[in-house]
């Protein structure tokens, strides 16, 4: 099982790609006897591979810019684990604008959040948040982003007083 419990992080994040690589082939036949096996497509996949250079792309600088060509992943009614106190459609909020601007690092751009690859690269590994409620928030983020491309009977959600668990069961891509 893949797990994402609440409140500790530990990422590793290569931004602004250079070279985009073709995937490589997913194989139906690696399946293990209590896992089921998704099959998705490949020509989807944007390969974590990318050369990347420190001094042509700093992620520190640059601008938030609004970008309404981009559909958001997820919103405050497509995902059920937005707590209300985050949820600001539940709050009373009627626009939506705020959910067009992304981060524009300068000389280059980030790709596009990928969730079928990062599901794929924590696969058997715990994500952690560690922090106060900006980093709950992310947390929610993150569930949401992720949460959608899992078949319903694969998710679970377990709620606490102290953390907080979401629970994916194996899935192999």
């Amino acid at each position: 099982e893949t797990q994402f419990p609440l409140f500790q992080v530990h990422f590793k994040f290569k931004p602004c790609p250079r070279q985009i690589t073709k995937p490589k082939s997913i194989l139906a036949g690696d399946k293990k006897a209590d896992e089921e096996v998704v099959i998705v497509n490949a020509s989807s996949w944007i390969d974590d591979k990318f050369d990347f250079d420190l001094e042509e792309c700093n992620v520190a600088n640059g601008k938030w810019v609004f970008n309404s060509s981009v559909t958001p992943l997820y919103s405050d009614i497509s995902c059920p684990y937005i707590d209300r106190q985050f949820s600001c459609v539940k709050n009373g909020r009627n626009d939506s604008d705020y959910r067009h601007w992304e981060w524009q690092p300068e000389d280059c751009t980030l790709p596009r959040f990928n969730p079928e690859l990062a599901l794929r690269k924590l696969q058997g590994k715990r994500l952690l948040f560690v922090g106060d409620s900006l980093q709950r928030n992310q947390w929610e983020s993150f569930v949401c982003l992720v949460e959608w491309v899992i078949p319903h009977k694969h998710k679970s959600m377990r709620l606490g007083r102290v953390h907080s668990v979401f629970t994916a069961k194996v899935l192999i891509y």
